[in-house]
């Protein structure tokens, strides 16, 4: 798992971590 993607996917979409949880499991 890429952090810095993870990360700049949930600012970007100013989505909450369970859609976070959602995407990287």
């Amino acid at each position: 798992m890429n952090i810095t993607v993870g990360v700049s996917h949930t600012v970007v979409n100013k989505t909450p971590e369970t859609n976070f949880n959602s995407e990287y499991s």
